[in-house]
């Protein structure tokens, strides 16, 4: 995607939506700043649409005139300071926080630079302010409204609440911590409905086929049920079973599931976090291309 394309007509024109806000600077050093700026970008996240933006380095259509200059640039200079802020503020007044990334786009006619904060679509609104600083209190739910932000009233948020992504972990391995089902939430930018916990116990003296299926019976879904419901997949440890279990699955459900990596991060006593959340089917769909 061609970011700049995306957002030349707003910052031009300073005009603003409700999933495009234009600021002239951001700081994130005192505690009410921050609060405002989890605010604006729940405010974003909870309002429906695709992704949204926050530019700044940019004057609104408001604070323009002709002695003005409406693009005066922003590029922290430790971005990756800058984003750590973004993040650490987001968990502090947010729940969920919204899945944000930071970019930095060039305003073509003047070589500034802006910072963009990319805020994903979210399917797991409403984003709740969870502490209170300043003006932006404890419990309340931000929508965009136009270019200003506006407290959600019920409507909206029962329309927030209607359209959650729900997933159902099905879990081959070892349970899920309290802290890895937390960051699944996070990492899938959705709501976690269930963890099924399915027991794998394979006999070496048996095929794995036989074993694979069984297994997968166990689960006690339809076939129905294998191709409609938002399956996640912990996949067993031991690669043979892994590989079969995997065949198994895909033929039920019709592709390859989306799976979740752990990692170690502690020998004595063994102790993981979730690493990563892989679409295998974007996987396969990519390495066709390299057919």
């Amino acid at each position: 995607m061609d970011l700049w394309r995306v957002l030349e007509p707003y910052v031009e024109s300073g005009e603003e939506n409700d999933k495009v806000e234009l600021k002239q600077a951001v700081s994130l050093e005192a505690r009410p700043e921050r609060a405002e700026f989890a605010r604006d970008i729940a405010a974003i996240a909870n309002t429906p649409g695709g992704d949204g933006y926050l530019v700044i380095g940019v004057l609104d259509a408001r604070k323009r005139s002709a002695s003005t200059q409406p693009v005066v640039g922003f590029w922290p200079d430790d971005p990756d300071e800058f984003r750590r802020q973004i993040g650490e503020c987001l968990n502090t007044f947010c729940d969920p926080p919204p899945r944000v990334s930071f970019q930095k786009v060039i305003h073509p006619p003047t070589g500034l630079p802006l910072g963009v904060v990319v805020v994903a679509k979210s399917f797991a609104r409403p984003h709740v302010i969870k502490r209170t600083s300043g003006s932006v209190e404890e419990h309340d739910v931000w929508v965009r409204r136009g270019a200003c932000c506006r407290r959600a009233n019920r409507h909206e948020i029962e329309e927030m609440v209607r359209a959650q992504r729900r997933v159902i972990v099905l879990n081959f391995s070892h349970p899920l911590t309290d802290g890895q089902r937390e960051s699944l939430r996070l990492e899938l930018n959705c709501l976690v409905e269930e963890v099924r916990d399915v027991r794998v116990h394979f006999q070496d003296d048996r095929p794995f086929v036989p074993q694979a299926q069984e297994l997968v019976d166990s689960v006690g879904l339809t076939p129905r049920q294998w191709q409609t419901l938002p399956l996640v997949i912990v996949l067993p440890s031991l690669a043979e079973i892994t590989a079969v279990v995997l065949a198994e699955l895909h033929g039920r459900m019709g592709y390859f599931p989306t799976v979740i990596r752990r990692r170690r991060v502690s020998q004595a006593p063994p102790e993981y976090e979730l690493a990563e959340v892989i679409d295998l089917q974007a996987v396969r769909d990519q390495s066709r291309s390299l057919r």
